[in-house]
Formats: C-alpha cells, sequence, structure tokens
C-alpha cells in the first residue's frame, strides 16, 4: 500500500498535505464560520474541538482504511490552509467517500473544482479503489458543480435531514475505469 511519500499532492495552485498543529487557526476560522457550516454535516468547532482534531489528524498516516481522515487543502504559494478534505476509505480499499470544506474566503474561485479533482486523481494512485463517492445537499451548487466538472456522475438523489432540515441529498460517484478513460 502507499504511504504518506504521496503527500503533499500538488495540484495547479492548491495541495493535499497533513493537517499540521500550526493550522490551528485558519481551521477553527473556517470551522467555526456558519457560512461554511451551513451545508456540511458538521456543526461549528468551538477553538478546542478545533485543537483536538487537528492534533488527532496530524497523526495519522495517509491513507487510513475504515475511519474518517482529513487533509489540508493549503495554497502552493504560501501553504496557507484554505480548507480541508475529509476522506473515507472501505476496510477492503475497494471504496472511498469525500467532502470537502473551504474558508468562505476562498470561495467562488474555484478551488473546489481543482480540489475534487485532486483528491479523485489522488485516491486512484494512492489505493486501490475502484470507486469514489462524494455526497451533497441539493442546494450546494457549487459543490454540485464542482462534482459535475470533475466528470463524476450524479447517481442518487435521497431525501436526507441536513442539521434539522429536510432536503435533497445528492450522491455523485466515479469509477476507477471511467477516471481512467478519460
Amino acid at each position: 500500500m502507499t504511504s504518506v511519500s504521496l503527500l503533499p499532492w500538488r495540484l495547479a495552485r492548491l495541495q493535499l498535505r497533513q493537517l499540521r498543529p500550526d493550522d490551528i487557526s485558519p481551521f477553527h476560522g473556517y470551522r467555526s464560520d456558519p457560512r461554511v457550516a451551513r451545508l456540511q454535516g458538521w456543526t461549528p468547532y468551538t477553538l478546542s474541538q478545533s485543537e483536538a482534531f487537528i492534533n488527532e489528524q496530524s497523526r495519522l498516516v495517509f491513507p487510513q482504511a475504515g475511519t474518517w481522515q482529513q487533509l489540508a487543502l493549503a495554497l502552493v504559494a504560501n501553504d496557507k490552509l484554505i480548507g480541508d478534505v475529509g476522506i473515507w476509505l472501505a476496510d477492503t480499499f475497494t471504496e472511498a467517500e469525500f467532502g470537502l470544506s473551504i474558508t468562505y474566503n476562498a470561495q467562488g474561485q474555484r478551488y473546489g473544482t481543482e480540489a475534487v479533482s485532486g483528491v479523485i486523481a489522488l485516491l486512484f494512485a494512492a489505493t486501490p479503489v475502484q470507486r469514489i463517492i462524494a455526497c451533497t445537499d441539493h442546494r450546494n451548487t457549487a459543490c454540485i458543480n464542482a462534482l459535475s466538472r470533475a466528470d463524476m456522475t450524479l447517481e442518487v438523489s435521497r431525501e436526507a435531514q441536513y442539521k434539522g432540515e429536510i432536503c435533497q441529498e445528492l450522491q455523485f460517484a466515479i469509477t476507477r475505469q471511467d477516471f481512467e478513460q478519460r
């Protein structure tokens, strides 16, 4: 199995890397922002929750099966943290799921599109997964656009609950075969 040696995974403007203790302040900044949390599965973090989360995640080696693992989403130019990508790998390493969060001030600059394409490429390069999925609230048009631009296909639309509100959750997927044929 490939290990952390593929990290940082460099993209045009972004890199995926391990979260580090010096990421606590920017991480807490966007993870405590209700504008960022609005359509996410998580609720705003306290500072102590941010510290504990970063400390736990910074010790994990990528890829980690059977648990959610967060990778930092940082600018290549200055290594500034602008978000994170949560990745879950099945124990069998056959399927993966991901989700991402981007600081409010960095939204609308197509970082999401770059991050989605990058995490798909990283997962297919670093693991034997055959299928990758991502789910989003139907109101999150920016995420839907990013998933579509990365050639992920809408598979399922189902009723779900996000923060007490009933909505439609959309599940997108891409297979290794479809990724390799593009």
